[in-house]
């Protein structure tokens, strides 16, 4: 007899060895199947609400990646820079925090360096 196990919900497959459609889904099986109103593909991925692909960067979940750590110590220079306009133009007091934050991105800057 044949393998008629059944198969698990949220597997993704079909009986015949394609993913499955979701339910209620109407059409080929080859087309892609979206919700009313998105574009399929790329460009719903380029209209995602809230900035998705900047919710993905800050993951704190994910561990820290040498590109990652280093885009950290490029920020925390670019706050320094500007922390030290702010102090030198406006009021000195902006001084000590560009100075914390120079620490910072020499910090960050140093584990980015020395991560395999």
């Amino acid at each position: 007899m044949a393998d008629r196990r059944r198969q698990r919900p949220g597997t993704g497959k079909s009986g015949s060895g394609r993913a499955a459609r979701p339910a209620g889904a109407s059409g080929k099986p080859g087309q892609r199947h979206t919700a009313p109103g998105k574009p399929a593909g790329r460009q719903a991925r380029s209209t995602e609400p809230g900035g998705g692909r900047v919710m993905r960067a800050l993951n704190p979940r994910k561990p820290p990646s040498r590109s990652r750590v280093r885009i950290a110590a490029l920020v925390f220079a670019g706050l320094t820079i500007v922390l030290g306009i702010l102090g030198l133009t406006v009021d000195g007091t902006y001084l000590r925090s560009a100075a914390l934050t120079a620490v910072l991105a020499v910090l960050w800057g140093v584990i980015a360096l020395t991560m395999r």
